[in-house]
């Protein structure tokens, strides 16, 4: 799984894995261009994260998103077992990766490329 910058968060929290994310506190749904100029979907999401008593904020883009869905009731969107999946090789579709939150379901969609932004520490 090739995930852009995935570094920054490895190199906070030791054995990093997808569902240490908890709780999404804002996200972006815009259009920008690609490298061709052509019109992409983009989500940028802020999520929060509390591992080894270490709390951090972290924001990440999702690229050329399809079948967005986020069901969320309440100011801060908890996830209960958040996952990124590589769909790749699986040749059902033309993208690369399925994010979603496995067990109450409020987050899923499919995209292309993942980057992640920042990673700040807070209080």
């Amino acid at each position: 799984m090739k995930v852009q910058n995935l570094t920054l968060i490895q190199s906070r929290i030791a054995n990093f894995i997808w569902s240490h994310l908890i709780y999404i506190s804002s996200f972006k749904y815009y259009m920008d261009k690609n490298k061709h100029y052509e019109d992409i979907s983009m989500l940028d999401i802020e999520f929060l994260s509390n591992t080894n008593g270490i709390n951090l904020k972290i924001q990440i883009r999702f690229k050329e998103i399809e079948s967005l869905s986020i069901n969320a009731s309440g100011r801060i969107i908890q996830l209960d077992i958040f996952e990124i999946v590589d769909i790749k090789n699986e040749g059902w579709c033309s993208l690369n990766f399925w994010i979603r939150d496995i067990e109450s379901e409020v987050l899923s969609f499919y995209c292309n490329a993942i980057e992640v932004i920042s990673v700040d520490q807070i209080d």
